[in-house]
Order: structure tokens, then sequence, then C-alpha cells
């Protein structure tokens, strides 16, 4: 009885089907794998290469705000952000707010802590969307003591693929540096032209500063007779008016200013003719 050699046996051809389908779920199974993998690592290293960026522009943002305000008077802080108040020396603070925005999925710090009244965002950060939970907390939950040397804003984001939890520590130091520099600048109009300079003196080594306006720039004004105006502000924005008569701490005579070493770190003033 001779076999029949031209096909392949039933048995045959199904051992060789199961076997392809074996290999064929295999390799998806390994691809699969390892797309989700890929996207895994893709996810966390966006998410690593945020925090750098949301950790550096925030602690810049808040350090300025407290050379502005001369200190950090208060933090107030819920699961969703944080209320933070400065010590500001001769006018009305304004707070700043550190918080998480789940509708545009933004890590913001903004101007004003009221939603809808006058918030203004001075930075903010989308968060990779594999993130679907954002907590923002703070070592310090309430009045800002004498001997609070430092203060951690701390933001925890969830990988709601992954399960994972990622932290951003963004520390503040406290404590004044032996250098207290003054900053002004000084925004000058007169009848020849504009220009702006800034002033800068360490508080802790001098007895103040003296400046003669219209000898360091006479180019602008016509004469050293003419009435001349100054306004000072705690913020460029012009948001908050600095007092400087009722607080003796700046005298401005004619074309010439004397300052003393209790204004404020940092002031915006405008100076011109009043022509």
């Amino acid at each position: 009885m001779k076999l029949n050699r031209k096909g392949y046996l039933t048995v045959e051809i199904i051992l060789a089907s199961t076997i392809a389908f074996a290999i064929a779920f295999f390799l998806i199974e390994i691809t699969v794998k390892l797309v989700s993998k890929t996207d895994d690592v893709y996810h966390e290293t966006v998410i690593a290469y945020d925090d750098a960026i949301i950790i550096n522009n925030i602690k810049e943002k808040i350090k300025d705000y407290i050379i502005e305000t001369d200190g950090l008077d208060l933090v107030n802080c819920e699961s969703k952000g944080c209320n933070i108040w400065g010590n500001r020396i001769g006018g009305v603070t304004e707070e700043r707010w550190l918080y998480y925005d789940s509708v545009s999925k933004e890590i913001r710090f903004s101007e004003g802590a009221e939603e809808g009244k006058d918030r203004v965002t001075l930075y903010s950060k989308k968060v990779d969307d594999s993130i679907s939970e954002v907590e923002i907390s703070s070592n310090i939950n309430g009045n800002v003591k004498p001997s609070d040397r430092i203060v951690f804003f701390n933001i925890k984001l969830k990988n709601i693929f992954t399960d994972n939890v990622y932290e951003m520590v963004i520390p503040i130091n406290l404590v004044r540096q032996e250098e207290e520099i003054a900053t002004i600048h000084l925004y000058m109009s007169g009848r020849y032209g504009d220009m702006s300079t800034t002033i800068s003196f360490d508080k802790k080594k001098s007895n103040g500063y003296d400046v003669d306006l219209y000898t360091s720039y006479d180019q602008l004004f016509e004469s050293s007779q003419n009435t001349t105006l100054m306004a000072c502000y705690l913020d460029k924005e012009k948001k908050n008016v600095y007092n400087f008569s009722s607080l003796d701490t700046m005298r401005y005579q004619g074309y010439y200013l004397e300052i003393t070493n209790d204004i404020p770190n940092t002031l915006y003033c405008e100076f011109y003719e009043n022509y």
C-alpha cells in the first residue's frame, strides 16, 4: 500500500497551525509588553524633566517674593495648594498661591489667591497626561516663626498607569544672608529724554545711600531748578504704592535723593520733571 505524499495530513496541518498561533501570540505579547514598558519609560522621563523645570521656576518665584516682601509671614496649605503671605514693609501684601488646576492640569504660581478675583498667573506648567492626582503641602502650615530656618513645598504626583508616586521638593532658605542688598529700579523722564538705572547697596555695610540725580543724569534735565516729582512702588506692576514720606526711609529734595537702611529690599521708582 502506497502513501499519498502529495499533501499534508490533517493532523500535521492542525499541529503546524497550533505552533504558528502559539509563536504569534508569544511575539504579540512581547511586543505589547515592550511598547508598554517604552511608554512607561517615556512618561517617567517626561515627568522627571518637568520636575526639574517646575522646581527651578517656582523656587525662583518664591525667593523673589520673599525678597520683595522682606520675609515670609504665613503659609496655609490644603490638599490642592498653599497660600503664601510675605511680610511686606510699607504697603499691603499681595498673597501668592501655589496650586494645582485640575481643569487645565497645570501647576500654577499666582498672585492673589481667590478664584475670579484678579488672580494673575505668574508661572504655570502642564503636567504629563499620565498624572491622575496632585497634592501640594508644606512643612510649615501657619505662621512662620523666627526659629524656622527653611520651608519645604512638596508636590506629589501619581501616575495613572503605574501607580508610581513622584515627589517634587522645593526648599526655600529663610535665613537672611550676611549681605542684605537693597535695589531701587529707577526710571527717569526729563525734558531731553528718558532712561532707567538701578541703584544697589548693602544695607548691612552702609549707613544708607545718597545720589545726586541732576549731576549724574544732567543730560536729561533742563535745569536743576525745575520742579521734579518722584513716586515709588513695591512692585513693578505699580499696584502697591510705597509712601516713603510717611515712613521716613527716603528723603527727596529737588534732584537729591537720600536713602536710609530701612527701605524695603526692592523698590520701583519714577522720577520726572513736571513740565
